[in-house]
């Protein structure tokens, strides 16, 4: 296969629609799935779905299918982050494949199992054009699944709202809108010190205040009510945030894009007293 990702279901009905299939003039097929799992993983060229392969001047066929998860399935995304375990979600919804046309689109609720909130995602992408677009809408979302995309230790908690719309066109991404997390609270890992550091424009560190980590412990955490993420073209700003560790506040804001350059500025207000 030209890729890593595999699909099993228990149980498929499959229910053809021959009127749709004559004004198409393409096979049309419903498919219900119970009991799916996905495990998608990308390969070399950073794909995690291609399509058979076909002869030079081939056609692929004349399929309109239609798929639906009336249940959810469980998705495992590998690769993802920087650690070796996969992310793993719930998903319902409908899938639509226009094998003629090269076309896919979606509509699916996603969640983390066990967790609080979900996310509305719409989706549609053309692979011969390269053209892809999702647009994603979390409502009380939990952050802490999602903590293993990151090169974060310790724990996570929190919640995203809001609504940011991703798209690819010809290798070129670009992002619209924006995520509210609330609640945001970030535990450290045993043994590791919060230092007092200031980022300037360039994102190299410069020092900053007295350090704070004599004000907590390993069971102190770094709060912040709201943090609101902006993203617009291929830059994500995070707007002026008040954080709290422990006696310590301050603020923190910070921009960065798609080259992965980053820029954080960090203000420190000690304990009075």
């Amino acid at each position: 296969p030209q890729d890593g990702s595999t699909a099993s279901v228990e149980r498929v009905l499959v229910r053809i629609v021959p009127l749709a299939s004559w004004r198409q003039r393409a096979a049309v097929l419903d498919l219900s799935f119970a009991g799916a799992r996905v495990d998608l993983r990308r390969n070399a060229r950073g794909q995690i779905w291609v399509l058979g392969p076909f002869q030079p001047g081939q056609e692929p066929p004349r399929l309109d299918l239609r798929f639906s998860l009336p249940e959810p399935a469980r998705v495992r995304l590998w690769g993802v982050g920087p650690g070796a375990a996969p992310l793993e979600l719930t998903a319902t919804g409908q899938v639509g494949l226009r094998t003629h046309r090269r076309e896919i689109d979606l509509r699916a609720r996603v969640k983390a199992p066990g967790q609080a909130g979900w996310a509305a995602v719409v989706g549609e992408g053309q692979w011969q054009a390269r053209r892809w677009r999702a647009e994603i809408l979390p409502r009380g979302l939990a952050l802490a699944p999602f903590q293993s995309l990151l090169p974060l230790p310790g724990r996570l908690g929190g919640e995203a709202a809001g609504r940011i719309t991703l798209s690819r066109m010809r290798g070129v991404f670009a992002c619209a809108g924006g995520l509210d997390l609330r609640r945001v609270r970030w535990l450290p890992p045993a043994g590791m010190k919060a230092e007092g550091r200031q980022a300037d424009a360039a994102g190299s560190a410069a020092s900053g205040p007295a350090s704070p980590a004599g004000s907590g412990s390993a069971k102190t955490a770094v709060e912040a009510d709201r943090l609101a993420l902006r993203c617009n073209e291929r830059t994500l700003t995070l707007a002026p945030s008040r954080w709290r560790y422990g006696a310590w506040s301050g603020w923190i804001s910070g921009r960065g894009d798609a080259d992965r350059r980053l820029a954080l500025s960090l203000r420190t207000r000690p304990p009075s007293g």
